[in-house]
């Protein structure tokens, strides 16, 4: 898929800090373990996509459950009810992060906002002043396109919260992943514009990490019970 593959191509390395952590944003692939390890002991993850089990439905079905993005300091905001914009450091409305993804903002395509014409005229006049410099114009652009990156993600973030808190919750057709989806999608992430709840579902099960092995557990625990139980009625 086109937003699978440019995934894997390379970027350089910037360093974002949230609360006092030295983040790579350099795409999920090539995020520094000892880093990555002191983000799930704080559980704290920037830029990135979270995920919770809803209790029952992901017993009947572990890969479906609760979708929630967090900002450049690592801010979840999920669409847990009608009306409602849940908003935490460390968990999302239905519960501690299970698993997570990390994403870039070099893979930022196109940002289209309300205020996107604004934006794109500060960057161009940016991008002027950094034009010459040699090794030190081509440094100060790609902090430019850094700190670009960040200011367009949690301005993307914030909008589609603002939009979803005055929307009413479906667990079908408008849910957490449409929330998600929609930040994405005003992004361009990966060069991809539609994404919806399947895609990011798909995207999900492929590239999530797990916190920790007891919350896969209470993931996919619940899951292989009923599973047994089933089986035990079967064969009886």
């Amino acid at each position: 898929e086109k937003y699978c593959s440019m995934l894997a191509e390379p970027r350089k390395k910037n360093i974002v800090r949230s609360s006092s952590i030295e983040y790579r944003d350099d795409g999920h692939d090539d995020i520094d373990e000892e880093d990555d390890k002191e983000l799930r002991k704080r559980e704290n993850y920037p830029m990135a996509l979270v995920w919770s089990p809803i209790p029952c439905l992901s017993w009947l079905c572990p890969i479906i459950g609760h979708a929630g993005i967090t900002t450049t300091e690592g801010i979840v905001h999920d669409f847990a009810g009608s009306y409602y914009i849940h908003k935490s450091h460390t968990r999302t409305g239905f519960g501690p992060i299970t698993k997570y993804v990390p994403l870039s903002s070099h893979q930022i395509k196109s940002y289209s906002s309300s205020s996107s014409s604004t934006s794109s005229s500060s960057s161009s006049s940016s991008n002027r002043d950094d034009d010459d410099g040699g090794e030190e114009g081509e440094n100060n652009r790609s902090r430019s396109s850094s700190r670009d990156g960040a200011s367009q993600w949690d301005s993307a973030i914030e909008e589609a919260s603002a939009a979803y808190q005055h929307m009413s919750h479906n667990l079908i057709t408008n849910n957490c992943h449409a929330h998600v989806s929609m930040v994405l999608n005003q992004l361009n992430y990966a060069g991809f514009s539609h994404w919806n709840t399947l895609t990011l579902i798909i995207y999900l099960c492929f590239y999530s990490k797990y916190v920790s092995f007891p919350r896969f557990m209470a993931t996919w625990g619940p899951f292989l019970i009923l599973l047994c139980i089933l089986f035990v009625i079967i064969i009886l």
